[in-house]
Parts: C-alpha cells; structure tokens; sequence
C-alpha cells in the first residue's frame, strides 16, 4: 500500500490541477457573455426543451411511424441547441460560429434532410452552407480587431448597396415565385421563393461582415413565422421569435462597434498619416545624406585623382629643376676650368 501511495498522490495532484484548468476555462467562458445573453440563451434552451418534451412531433417535425425516430429526435435537439449557439455568437462578432455551424448545424440537418427525402435542401446544407461556413470562417479570422482578437471587424453598406440589395431579393423572389408556380402541388411559392432569397442573401452578407445580414436575417425569420401562422404550427413559433430578439440585439451591438471604431480609425488612420509623414521626411533626410556622402565621395576621389597626377608633375618638376641646377653648374665648372686653363696658358705665356 505504501510503495503505490506515491502514485495515488500524483495522479491526484494532476486531478486537480487538470480540474482546475477545466474550471477557469468554465469561469472564462461565463465571463464572456453579458448578463443579456445569458439570460435570453438559457430561457431559449428552457422554452425549447419544454417544447420538445410536451410537443415532441410537433416541434422536431417528426412523422409517425418513422424507422429513424430517435435519430432525428437528437439531430433536431442539436439542431436547435446549436443554431441557437451561432445566432449568439454572430451577435458578439465571433469567427467560432461558423465552427458550431459546420460541426453541428449542417451535420444535423444534412442527417434530418437525407432521412425526410429533402434531397434538394440536403445538397444545400452540406454544399453551399459547408462551402459559405468554411470560407467565412477563413475571412473572419483574417478581419481581428487590433484590439480584441476575439472580436471581428465589421462593417456596414451604404444607401446605394441597400437598395440595390433590396432589389435583388425582389426580383429574385418574384422570378423565383413564377417559376415555383410551374410544380404541382406547391403552394405559397412566392413565400417560398423568398425565404430562398433571403437565406441565400445572409449567407453571403455574414460572409463579407456586413450589418445587414441581421435585418436579412430578421425578414427571413419574420417570413417563416408568418409561414408556421398560415400552416397552423404555432408552437414552431418560439424559435422564431428568439431569433427576432436576437437580430434586433446584434444589429445595434454591431451599429455600436461600427461607430465606435470608426471614431478610432479616423484616429488610427490620422497617426498612420503623421507617420507616413515623419517616415517620408526621415526618408528624405536619408536621401540628401547620402547624395551628401556621394557628392564628398566623388570630391575627394576628384581630389586624390589631382593629387596624384599632380604628385609625378612635381616629382617631374623636381628632376627639371635638379637637372637645371646641375647644367647651370657643369656650366659654371666648364666656365671655371676654361678660366683655368686660359689662366694657365697666360701665365705659361708670360714666363716664355
């Protein structure tokens, strides 16, 4: 018992301190969502799960006699739990939505579209919503705040893009409506056509981290309640409608942010102008300093070449002058020896 005592106590050691990671990740994760969010995403959790145990067939869309009953009672729980997860974290500018969304939003529904023979939606889910997730996750992580890396900058259209994105839902709702109207048997086409619109117009808005996709998204939701309302499904209601609140709650939790930072990159972009300038000035003090250094270069290069071609003209002055001065001597000691010799030969003269 002593001699595994040792290894009792370590592993508890690493018990606890493994259990005291998990618990400040759980304090972090709490902390990161506000009072609000809170409290909207666990009364959602509560209203649903009642739903689901009270209107089982009701709220997951099952049909009797189903062979994969249980299957797509825990595809549609974490459907819903999931989708409800995203639509939080979209408000709060996080790329790990699209993470929920690939690993449990599409999984789910692909599973619940493949069992209910929803082919077309199945290759929609998996294909353009894999493909929009994917692709946005990418964007988003490229776009951090330089402050908070767990915020995504965002940012919001102009008068023109909206009304030309209106336009475009329009007219793709009422193309899309008349060609619906051609299949036997569909009924609310133009809804349809439309709901088609909007889910495929949010996409690419939540894609490029524009603020609209929040009131795309609100018509969307607002559409499909007004979709269950017809069809009598009431109780299908409470997602949409926690959907609503949440889009009302993103889009001015965006608006603030774009504001806000807005404010700072005019600051941010006015001090990025002031160093361009110092750094264009320092680049033009650079410059002269090296023309300077170039142009001292070259004089004392011009100086040295002188110097050194005046250097042989000296030595060569020299030699003349030497060569001079020793003419004019041997001149002098050819005079003086004639002297001499014509002294010499008087003299010689004079005696005979």
């Amino acid at each position: 018992m002593f001699i595994f005592a040792p290894f009792i106590i370590d592993n508890l050691i690493n018990l606890i301190k493994k259990g005291e990671k998990y618990m400040n990740w759980i304090k972090r994760l709490w902390n990161y969502f506000t009072t609000y969010e809170k409290i909207w995403y666990a009364s959602t959790i509560l209203a649903m799960t009642l739903l689901i145990i009270f209107c089982f067939e009701d709220v997951l869309e099952i049909e009797e006699g189903s062979r994969f009953i249980v299957l797509l009672a825990i595809c549609s729980i974490i459907d819903i739990i999931s989708s409800i997860t995203c639509e939080l974290l979209i408000s709060k500018q996080s790329r790990w939505n699209f993470i929920v969304s690939l690993a449990l939003v599409q999984t789910s529904e692909f599973i619940i579209f493949l069992i209910n023979g929803q082919w077309a939606m199945a290759v929609v889910s998996l294909v353009y919503w894999g493909i929009v997730s994917t692709i946005s996750f990418i964007n988003w992580t490229k776009h951090k705040d330089h402050l908070q890396e767990e915020l995504t900058k965002v940012r919001k259209f102009t008068v023109k893009q909206n009304i030309f994105i209106v336009l475009a839902i329009i007219a793709f709702t009422v193309v899309g409506g008349f060609l619906l109207s051609f299949i036997p048997g569909e009924e609310e086409q133009y809804l349809d056509a439309g709901l088609t619109a909007f889910a495929m117009t949010n996409g690419l808005l939540i894609l490029y981290r524009f603020r609209e996709q929040f009131i795309v998204w609100f018509l969307y939701n607002l559409c499909e309640a007004i979709l269950w309302i017809v069809s009598g499904q009431y109780i299908l209601l409470v997602k949409n409608v926690a959907i609503l609140i949440n889009s009302t709650y993103g889009f001015i939790k965006w608006t603030i942010y774009i504001k806000t930072h807005k404010r700072e990159s005019t600051k941010l972009s006015f001090i990025d102008h002031a160093y361009d300038d110092e750094e264009e000035n320092e680049n033009k003090e650079e410059n002269e300093n090296k023309r300077n250094i170039n142009y001292d270069n070259k004089n004392t290069l011009i100086k040295n070449d002188e110097q050194s071609q005046a250097i042989p003209k000296t030595v060569s002055s020299s030699k003349t002058k030497k060569e001079k001065t020793n003419t004019k001597k041997d001149k002098t000691t050819n005079k003086s020896t004639q002297n001499n010799s014509t002294n010499s030969s008087n003299d010689s003269n004079k005696k005979n």
